[in-house]
């Protein structure tokens, strides 16, 4: 067991048991307990609101702004940047979570799939972005995108190392690298950047009876990021005490 560091160990990885951070095993299995899918929830009540344009122009201006969100993070940490932790990370029960938490990131994208192809019958979510470029985009909504496109452009600055195969963590310098861009990546992109519209939509539905399929959704969206976000801070604990010179 005391071979099994989270990053640049010797132990079997495929050997689960003696667990020696038991806290990763223990995440793993409350996010396979409160497992969801998009398609359980019934957005009739959403699309009835949209077509008889009884949604605020100010309430569509949020969802939209948390659809862009999502699809600027899909550019700024794709999933196969998770997997790539996956092969830094040498400890078994936490790889056994990384893994879960990349699917839970294929299920949010899934997810709002769902959503935008269920309610939008007009171009102003239909909204795809590829390699920073937008497809549909209505002339009102090219300042918005711009705010958008600035910001990743700053942050994916200081996401070089975690999307590389050639990378690795074999030495000091290259763990707290690995451990900023995590910091960057998990803390900052996958956690805060969504806080704010994802509140505002729960909100919506709370005070105003709006938009409350997509509520519904999004509070396992938000459920999946506090186990997540919990998952980073104690993996960060234990990569910094397993090396202090970090």
């Amino acid at each position: 067991v005391s071979d099994k560091y989270i990053l640049n160990c010797q132990a079997d990885l495929n050997q689960l048991v003696p667990f020696k951070y038991g806290w990763s095993w223990s995440l793993y299995l409350t996010s396979c307990d409160k497992h969801w899918m998009p398609q359980e929830t019934n957005l009739i009540h959403d699309q009835l609101q949209f077509n008889n344009k009884s949604i605020k122009p100010s309430h569509k201006a949020i969802l939209l702004r948390a659809w862009y969100n999502h699809q600027y993070q899909l550019l700024t940490l794709p999933v196969t940047s998770v997997l790539n932790c996956y092969r830094l990370i040498t400890n078994p029960e936490c790889r056994q979570y990384t893994l879960r938490q990349a699917f839970e990131m294929c299920l949010t994208k899934q997810a709002w799939l769902y959503m935008t192809e269920s309610l939008v019958a007009e171009e102003t979510l239909a909204i795809h972005i590829d390699q920073m470029t937008v497809k549909k985009l209505h002339q009102s909504l090219i300042p918005v995108d711009q705010i958008f496109k600035d910001r990743h452009t700053l942050i994916k600055e200081n996401l070089k190392s975690i999307h590389l195969e050639s990378f690795n963590t074999d030495s000091i310098e290259n763990i707290r690298q690995f451990v900023y861009e995590l910091l960057v990546g998990f803390g900052y992109v996958n956690w805060i950047m969504h806080l704010p519209t994802y509140y505002q939509i729960i909100n919506l539905s709370r005070n105003e009876n709006t938009l409350t399929g997509v509520s519904a959704i999004v509070t396992n969206m938000l459920k999946d990021l506090k186990t997540q976000v919990e998952y980073l801070k104690l993996l960060i604990e234990a990569i910094v005490k397993e090396n202090p010179e970090v």
